[in-house]
């Protein structure tokens, strides 16, 4: 399942399959190509490595001069001693060797969103929403590093009462991750 959310290619596939909408996004394996990634997408912009725990490294991004720091600085820091010791005076061969296995995901930053957790519960047949938390911090900041309230304090009932598009009924296997009209992001299972 994690692999499932990690693989950009194969979870856009599945979202695309469940008719359920997404922020830009992108991947990227490379420095240059995460610099193409970003032009693509556009500042302000979330990123993260994948497979990674508790949000480590993830920023928002607000400029081409933010992202080089990133890059060049923040990403770095995750290169394991193995490819440090293969490349020792090649900074951007360690990042790229690093990135090959491990790419950076990107995604477009939804200004003045609201960002929500929900936890569900599914038999396969049945969903059931157990709880939503309501970050306190702007969205984009990992669960694990934020503030939430429970129960939420902003957002309406009619919001809380359906954490998933209307009329689709139970999906045992899609995230409850929502980003549209309503300035609401969904994270979630």
């Amino acid at each position: 399942m994690i692999d499932l959310a990690e693989d950009r290619d194969r979870f856009q596939k599945l979202l695309v399959k469940l008719d359920l909408k997404q922020p830009n996004n992108g991947i990227a394996f490379s420095v240059e190509q995460a610099r193409l990634v970003a032009a693509e997408i556009g500042f302000p912009l979330v990123v993260r490595p994948s497979y990674v725990l508790g949000g480590r490294a993830m920023q928002i991004i607000h400029s081409e001069t933010m992202l080089q720091s990133y890059l060049l600085d923040t990403v770095p820091g995750l290169v394991p001693e193995d490819i440090k010791q293969r490349y020792p005076n090649d900074k951007t061969g360690q990042i790229n060797t690093l990135l090959g296995k491990n790419p950076l995901l990107f995604d477009s930053y939804l200004t003045d969103a609201i960002e929500v957790d929900v936890d569900c519960l599914s038999d396969g047949t049945n969903s059931f929403v157990a709880g939503i938390m309501e970050h306190i911090e702007e969205a984009g900041i990992h669960s694990g590093d934020s503030a939430c309230s429970l129960p939420v304090h902003t957002l309406t009932k009619e919001t809380t009462d359906e954490p998933r598009p209307p009329g689709r009924g139970a999906r045992p296997l899609a995230p409850c991750r929502r980003a549209d009209e309503r300035p609401v992001r969904h994270q979630g299972w």
